[in-house]
């Protein structure tokens, strides 16, 4: 679904690129196509993905060519938060997992005063 919705908004990005000239915002238009191809080699990062929401909704209230991005781009939005929130979410499992292998090591006990079998001493009101 992801892999649809980019190809999709690749294809409309390459074809408005072939066939308008788009004088003023071509750099804007050429980075928004590049970062979203971008995308499919590796996660972006929340303010990268916010960065583009940004550009496409831009693009979508400046030209009417681009009515159509916000079909496209809106589920893979979603799809890319949902990616990213399950990323931060397993490095934070990762790191609670080695936090609590490692503090029982941390809080060692020390055998204080026992005597040949191992029991402490009883010094105050015991019973023998």
């Amino acid at each position: 679904m992801v892999l649809d919705n980019l190809n999709g908004l690749l294809n409309c990005l390459s074809e408005a690129l072939k066939k308008n000239d788009f004088s003023e915002d071509r750099k804007i238009i050429q980075y928004f196509y590049d970062e979203l191809k971008q995308t499919k080699e590796s996660l972006p990062t929340d303010e990268k993905l916010n960065e583009l929401q940004n550009v496409e909704i831009y693009l979508e209230t400046k030209y009417e060519i681009f009515y159509e991005l916000g079909n496209y781009f809106d589920p893979f939005y979603v799809e890319l938060k949902h990616k990213i929130h399950e990323a931060k979410v397993s490095n934070l499992y990762f790191f609670a997992m080695i936090f609590f292998c490692v503090m029982p090591s941390l809080a060692l006990a020390h055998p204080g005063r026992t005597d040949d079998s191992g029991c402490h001493y009883c010094r105050t009101n015991c019973t023998k």
